[in-house]
């Protein structure tokens, strides 16, 4: 399957999960903002692995939260569907310059997001790990 045909498969399990089973996202729930990222790739998920570090923002849009983020100098968008029944954000995205998508999924704690993800295409589906904190 082509990346654009998989990120078309993305979008529409993401809709149907939108109009199906999600809480539409309210103002005061939604985890609007920038955060401070520190992440591992697949490969890096020992505890002596020198992290990534970044920035991520979400910013609502209607029932979604659009996601920028910027990764040792690499920037990403996507889109996401923030839960808050159950404080879980699914989120996909890609990377600008490449066009390489993920999926990513992250539970809500205070002002702190943690979570994996993963490259759509990885035939392995070895998954990596985020952790953002609110700035």
């Amino acid at each position: 399957m082509t990346v654009s045909r998989e990120i078309g498969a993305l979008a529409r399990i993401l809709m149907v999960a939108l109009l199906f089973g999600a809480t539409a996202v309210r103002a005061d729930d939604a985890p609007v903002g920038t955060y401070a990222v520190r992440g591992w790739d697949a490969s890096q998920l020992q505890a002596w692995d020198k992290p990534y570090r970044g920035t991520a923002t979400l910013r609502k849009r209607g029932g979604a939260l659009a996601y920028e983020g910027v990764m040792d100098g690499e920037r990403y968008i996507g889109i996401g569907i923030y839960r808050p029944d159950t404080k879980t954000l699914a989120l996909h995205f890609k990377e600008v310059r490449t066009g390489k998508a993920g999926v990513a999924h992250f539970r809500a704690s205070g002002s702190r997001l943690d979570g994996t993800w993963v490259w759509m295409g990885d035939r392995r589906g070895r998954t990596g790990r985020e952790i953002w904190v609110k700035k």
